[in-house]
Formats: structure tokens, C-alpha cells, sequence
């Protein structure tokens, strides 16, 4: 990318696993890979692109995370875990980057339109969901934010949720 473009000015790290069930129940190979996509991922994808944005002295970071990442729910131990994961690293990359100009935003949505229950073979009731196009919105207000603003946290999630 950066041989590319010359730099990365901004970073939206959004890939996410489910997981539901009590521990005792939930696959180990299941369990790694939820924390690999969920938060090592994450971290990784931030470990990348930090250097050029430090060399640029700008940068933008918006980790889209989940209501999960406030709260917690039984049988949903190791996404909560994941989810808690990236508000911690978050809320510790923030000042670590802040004297670089890099602005970093941890997005937390809730229950959202998407495959994400499908694809593992969950059916969910979608009545209260967001539709993905209102978290955009949020997350194109915070990409057109001057760049001296910072939004260390947002959360987002149906009136009726």
C-alpha cells in the first residue's frame, strides 16, 4: 500500500467473528480463530500502518467494535472477550499515538443487519437491528471531522435496543 499511495492516512479496521455458547461447549479451534480475527487481527492491522503514519505525523484509526466491547451477555464469553479486547487496546494505543497526530476512534454499534449470526447458523431477530448504512453515516462523520477533533468513543444502537 504505502509503495503504492505513498502513505496510509487512515485505518478502519472492521473484520469480526461470532461466537455464542457456554465455554465449556465452544470448539478451542473456534475459540482461536474468533480471537485472531475478533483481536490479533486488529492489533496487527494497527502495528502495520502505525509507521507510516508516524513518519506522516496524521493519521486516522477507527476500530469498528461492538456494544459487546461495553457489555456483557452469558454464552457470549469469548466475543465479549474479544470485544473487551479492543476497547482496552484502543483506549492504550490512543494517548501511545496521539503525540503522532494519529487520532484513534473505537465505534461501538449494536445488533446490526448483517451475515455475521447467519454464517454461523444462528437465526436473530432483526426487527431493532441497524441497517449498515446508519453506522457509515457515523463513521463518514468521523472520517469529515477536522483533524485537530478526536472521538475517543462511539456508541451506536437502535432506540428500541
Amino acid at each position: 500500500m504505502v509503495e503504492e499511495y505513498g502513505k496510509i492516512d487512515c485505518l478502519i479496521n472492521d473484520a469480526g467473528l461470532w461466537i455464542q455458547g457456554e465455554i465449556s461447549d465452544n470448539d478451542q479451534s473456534r475459540i482461536q480463530q474468533v480471537v485472531d480475527v475478533n483481536l490479533t487481527g486488529l492489533i496487527f492491522a494497527t502495528k502495520a500502518v502505525a509507521p507510516s503514519m508516524k513518519e506522516n505525523k496524521k493519521g486516522l484509526i477507527i476500530n469498528i467494535n461492538s456494544q459487546a466491547g461495553f457489555y456483557a451477555k452469558t454464552e457470549r464469553s469469548v466475543y465479549t472477550a474479544t470485544k473487551w479486547g479492543v476497547t482496552g487496546f484502543t483506549k492504550s494505543i490512543q494517548p501511545e499515538l496521539a503525540k503522532y497526530n494519529i487520532r484513534v476512534t473505537d465505534v461501538h454499534p449494536g445488533k446490526m443487519k448483517t451475515s455475521l449470526f447467519e454464517k454461523v447458523g444462528i437465526k436473530k431477530d432483526f426487527k431493532n437491528a441497524l441497517n449498515p448504512p446508519k453506522v457509515a453515516r457515523v463513521i463518514r462523520f468521523i472520517l469529515e471531522t477536522d483533524e485537530d477533533v478526536v472521538f475517543p468513543e462511539i456508541g451506536i444502537k437502535n432506540i428500541q435496543n
